[in-house]
């Protein structure tokens, strides 16, 4: 199963993608997470398609979430799924804005090394 994961900032495209990895056992890739690292610092568009790309040769199953367009398109048209979350302006700018409130906290669920077990 190759799920893809796309919506709007604070739709919970993270806390989606983690769940349903839990629930199906299959690996998967928050998109945050292969353009940032560190102290926020950005990786190139050649090292996220490389990260991507290898993560995609790795596994026969998995989920990626993200809007990212065009780190590894590919992934749009190899996905079994596509899940677009679709909600309004107003909830996406709560939840964006209760996760600034959190900012500095590291959110678990996008460690860059966590798969399920």
């Amino acid at each position: 199963m190759k799920i893809q994961i796309i919506g709007y900032s604070g739709s919970g495209k993270s806390t989606l993608a983690k769940k349903l990895g839990l629930f199906y056992n299959i690996p998967y890739l928050h998109l945050d997470n292969v353009q940032f690292y560190g102290d926020w610092q950005e990786r190139t568009i050649e090292e996220q398609n490389e990260i991507v790309n290898k993560f995609l040769q790795e596994n026969d199953n998995w989920i990626i979430d993200g809007n990212y367009s065009k780190v590894s398109p590919i992934r749009f048209e190899i996905s079994d799924i596509t899940i677009f979350l679709n909600y309004n302006r107003f909830y996406c700018y709560k939840m964006c804005k209760n996760r600034h409130q959190s900012a500095g906290r590291a959110r678990p669920y996008l460690e860059p090394s966590f798969r399920p077990r």
